[in-house]
């Protein structure tokens, strides 16, 4: 039966403060007891701590908050301290100081915390607790919907049917492939003036006839292509015997006749190659 279950009687020293693995960026010790001797290792070096009185900052202070002093010296010149030792604090703010006596002077310090304060984390804030179990942090991180199912379509992106300079040409069908043909022969000139078609008789011609073209070629690629020679209000895409064709009306007739000069010469492909290209007998509707 224990005689002196409250350790009244026990005269064992009390368990000091600064006992344990201190750390900073540059400097690591280790703090233990060997019988009534306290002792500092660092780097294969052993000093002897001599604990002094507790230090208050002010009278009746709360004993957590007192200040631990010890001096620190070599165990061969025990008088001679080298280091004055400080254990200040409670908890994960407990950090341990060391610095030259006042006699010596100097004015570095050394501020050390306990290795377990350092190698454990932080409490997790109520917005990381939220975060790590997925949860939305707050009504706008969802996505907003819009009648009829699908997302907002104001978040969506913008395309353009411009193209981009980087962009494929081939939208998605596989490698690129060479539509290089011979050289077209140059067409008769247009006809302007009446003979519009089934519309006014007096409206001018605006409309070029493309043939040559390859057999996946769509009205936005050939839009996208002939616009290099002005704006493009009409594509009507025909497909005849296994050959593509395409009937492409401009707003002007200007445009339209230098449609015909670029793809004659040479100098504008559709559908990533050279096509025939001449001024169509009537408008498209």
């Amino acid at each position: 039966m224990d005689t002196d279950p409250l350790g009244l009687f026990d005269d064992s020293p009390p368990s000091d403060p600064c006992l344990g693995s201190w750390k900073n960026e540059r400097l690591s010790i280790v703090i233990r007891r060997r019988g009534d001797t306290l002792l500092l290792e660092s780097n294969g070096k052993e000093l002897v701590l001599q604990p002094t009185k507790p230090t208050d900052d002010s009278e009746g202070a709360n004993p957590g908050t007192a200040t631990h002093e010890y001096t620190v010296a070599d165990a061969a010149t025990p008088d001679s301290h080298v280091y004055i030792c400080r254990v200040m604090g409670t908890g994960r703010d407990t950090r341990l100081t060391l610095e030259p006596p006042r006699q010596k002077g100097g004015s570095f310090k050394a501020i050390l915390k306990r290795v377990e304060h350092l190698t454990s984390g932080p409490e997790p804030t109520s917005t990381q607790k939220m975060l790590t179990s997925g949860g939305p942090t707050s009504p706008r991180d969802e996505p907003r919907r819009i009648v009829g199912g699908g997302s907002d379509r104001r978040n969506a992106p913008a395309y353009s049917r411009s193209r981009s300079a980087s962009a494929p040409r081939g939208r998605g069908r596989g490698p690129r492939r060479s539509r290089s043909r011979s050289p077209p022969r140059r067409r008769s000139p247009p006809r302007v003036g009446k003979g519009g078609g089934k519309g006014d008789p007096d409206e001018p011609i605006t409309t070029i006839f493309l043939t040559g073209l390859p057999a996946d070629a769509t009205e936005d690629e050939v839009r996208d292509d002939c616009e290099r020679a002005g704006e493009v209000t009409r594509v009507v895409l025909m497909n005849r015997q296994g050959e593509k064709s395409a009937f492409v009306r401009y707003v002007t007739v200007h445009d339209a006749q230098r449609a015909v000069d670029k793809a004659t010469e040479g100098r504008m492909e559709v559908c990533q190659g050279r096509v025939q290209a001449q001024m169509a007998r009537r408008n498209t509707n």
